[in-house]
């Protein structure tokens, strides 16, 4: 989470007075935390598109927390990773409910796809659905 006054807000401030239009996040599974960010950066003159990467096991979860600065991935998706019998489909239907809410919040979404296998077309024909029933 970002609370104002932080070195992260402030460095947004100086690349935004330095010309930048827009940003992309990390990879956002923490709405809460996220839409807490954006009530500060509202006030910013740019775009935020929220990243998202596709979970695919409990052990991609924990490199992502570990090894990734700015993630958090929550102790409840990990359980619920751990405890799927197809963590790369329960990882799908994590993002599609992750994207459900940062369509609120955020200005775009960035899709990041890690290890592509071929459940990732699927991922995408549930996107293409939910801005179908936006847009309709």
């Amino acid at each position: 989470m970002i609370r104002a006054p932080s070195p992260t807000l402030e460095s947004i401030r100086e690349k935004v007075e330095a010309g930048a239009r827009f940003f992309q996040t990390q990879a956002i599974y923490d709405l809460d935390a996220f839409a807490r960010f954006m009530k500060v950066a509202e006030k910013l003159p740019v775009y935020i598109i929220a990243g998202i990467i596709p979970l695919r096991s409990v052990k991609m979860a924990h490199f992502l927390n570990e090894k990734v600065p700015g993630i958090n991935v929550p102790a409840t998706m990990i359980e619920r990773l751990d405890k799927s019998s197809d963590p790369i489909e329960t990882g799908s239907e994590i993002a599609v409910e992750v994207i459900k809410g940062l369509q609120e919040v955020s200005h775009g979404i960035h899709l990041m796809v890690v290890g592509g296998k071929e459940k990732d077309f699927d991922l995408l024909q549930r996107l293409s659905f939910l801005k179908e029933r936006r847009d309709g």
